[in-house]
């Protein structure tokens, strides 16, 4: 089975169409999400993880930080950045082995990528080194009450199961997902591009966040911004109801 990383790059050029058009789970649900926690950036330093085709860096410079950093695991994807943003300085980097230097960063900005890591532990060391005192990190993973269930494609639908069902006494009983089980999953996302990724409970993410050394300051569970219900009200109705993203606000602690 390939890795999260190979599969990424294999495919990189399915995944900068994706980013750079209009994917309303990125466009009309994570993003707004996460640019609204943003703190103030004048005079700033960032690190982008995850960074893809570099357009959250470039987002990061139009709020005035004054150093952004974009680096990822993919080599096709960090070369179609260099070639969008020649301002900017990108990275390849290995997301579970970050090579960073000390206290360099005032905030990690993290978009959909913590869940091609196996272990956060690791890597939330490496983060917690590489910000200042009182910096943070602002995270955005897999819902794990969503992809914690069972999924089911054919070439026409997907459907997606999380719970359960029996008759009187617990007699048929078929279960639907698997939310203990911290795995890799497989899947097939947008334009059959294939994709390997870990599923984690709430309990691992908190206790790996901890672990490393930082604290939660806020928990988000987005909903869809008003706007998605005119250019697709099935997904804005679906996703108003089931969460699809959790988003996580962490602050280095120095005790």
């Amino acid at each position: 089975m390939q890795s999260p990383t190979q599969a990424y790059d294999d495919h990189a050029q399915s995944w900068a169409k994706v980013m750079e058009g209009i994917n309303l789970a990125s466009t009309h649900l994570e993003l707004p999400a996460m640019e609204a926690l943003l703190p103030d950036l004048q005079g700033r330093s960032v690190l982008c993880l995850g960074c893809g085709t570099g357009n959250e860096c470039a987002e990061m410079l139009r709020r005035g930080a004054r150093k952004v950093m974009g680096a990822d695991m993919s080599p096709r994807l960090i070369h179609r950045a260099r070639m969008l943003h020649p301002q900017i300085p990108f990275v390849l980097m290995d997301i579970a082995k970050l090579g960073l230097a000390a206290e360099s960063f005032d905030l990690v900005y993290c978009s959909k990528a913590m869940h091609y890591v196996q272990d956060w532990t690791q890597t939330l060391q490496a983060l917690h080194r590489a910000l200042r005192p009182e910096g943070k990190m602002l995270l955005s993973t897999h819902h794990p009450g969503l992809w914690g269930g069972q999924i089911n494609r054919t070439p026409d639908s997907l459907t997606k199961l999380f719970g359960y069902r029996y008759s009187d006494g617990f007699s048929n009983l078929e279960i639907f997902g698997d939310y203990f089980d911290n795995s890799m999953r497989t899947d097939m996302w947008r334009g059959g591009i294939p994709v390997h990724y870990y599923h984690k409970k709430l309990s691992s993410m908190f206790n790996e966040i901890s672990a490393a050394g930082f604290r939660i300051i806020e928990i988000i569970e987005p909903q869809p911004i008003p706007a998605a219900k005119l250019l697709n009200e099935n997904f804005y109705s679906l996703f108003t109801k089931i969460p699809l993203f959790l988003i996580l606000v962490l602050e280095k602690s120095t005790h």
